[in-house]
């Protein structure tokens, strides 16, 4: 198992993508990747499952669509207001 920190933190997207790469590469070694991120798009572009946290308490967990698309995600990540459109 490798778990990293905010590891895209910093980085350019040129570097984002290398890193995702090496990450993918890793995960079909039958190694799990476990990440901890801010980065929405990354997570949502290349994790299989998502599970996202509000104050330290998990609010949503599946397929990272399905997840992307609560209520209280969208309410916690990118404002009340985007929740009710």
């Amino acid at each position: 198992m490798l778990l990293l920190d905010e590891p895209s933190a910093g980085m350019t997207v040129d570097e984002k993508a290398d890193l995702m790469h090496l990450l993918d590469q890793y995960r079909t070694a039958d190694l799990s990747v476990i990440l901890v991120e801010h980065d929405i798009g990354l997570m949502t572009e290349h994790c299989d499952r998502l599970v996202v946290f509000d104050f330290g308490q998990v609010i949503a967990s599946g397929l990272p669509h399905d997840v992307m698309s609560t209520e209280e995600v969208l309410s916690a990540y990118v404002g009340p207001s985007a929740a009710r459109q």
